[in-house]
């Protein structure tokens, strides 16, 4: 199946993809993160779908991971950590509520 992750977090991931799918269903997952060799590999279920203007991608989803085993969620839950890293200014100042 061609897709493309737009997002991943340690509870699941946003996909546009070429086919529709069907809310509830289950995915066999194996995909890559950047600066990761080994791929991950999870199991996951579509919790939501959307159509969108994308003429190479008219689907978008949500799954949400049910089985993905701790060496896999830390490579990711370490990837967002260092992705938010870069994306914040180092100058942020702290709000206290």
């Amino acid at each position: 199946m061609s897709s493309r992750c737009e997002d991943v977090s340690e509870g699941g991931m946003r996909l546009s993809t070429l086919q529709r799918f069907d809310l509830g269903m289950c995915l066999d997952l194996n995909f890559k993160l950047e600066d990761y060799a080994s791929p991950i590999t999870a199991k996951a279920k579509v919790v939501w779908q959307d159509n969108r203007n994308n003429t190479y991608y008219p689907f978008v989803v949500g799954l949400k991971f049910f089985k993905i085993n701790s060496a896999d969620s830390k490579k990711i839950h370490d990837y967002v950590s260092k992705t938010l890293c870069r994306e914040c200014p180092a100058d942020t100042t702290k709000i206290d509520n």
